[in-house]
């Protein structure tokens, strides 16, 4: 009986406690955010994207970092080594600084027959 007794009131403060109404907008004291700073410094969520963002309040703010430059890096300046005319249909290469130019019947067609 003492046991029957004891689980009917561990029930009833279980039920009790789960059904107890928190404040459904927490967000109504909060301040407002409005930069991406103030998102991650209250503690909101942050994806893991490029650029990052934070998430607020139903609202995205993004990270506005700037990526810097990567200096002396010519867009037109050919990575590979040009060995077309050699004789050899160089179809598939390393891809470092320094390899063959991959070659095709149209990149080489001295070589690629």
């Amino acid at each position: 009986m003492y046991k029957m007794l004891v689980c009917f009131l561990c029930t009833l403060t279980f039920a009790t406690l789960s059904c107890a109404q928190t404040d459904p907008s927490p967000t109504a004291t909060a301040q407002e955010i409005t930069t991406f700073e103030e998102c991650v410094t209250a503690g909101y969520p942050i994806t893991r994207s490029l650029p990052a963002q934070c998430i607020a309040n139903g609202k995205v703010f993004v990270d506005t970092v700037v990526v810097p430059e990567i200096p002396n890096l010519n867009k037109k300046e050919k990575f590979c080594t040009d060995m077309c005319g050699n004789g050899i249909c160089e179809e598939i290469v390393c891809m470092a600084i320094g390899c063959p130019c991959p070659e095709n019947e149209n990149t080489c067609p001295a070589d690629c027959k």
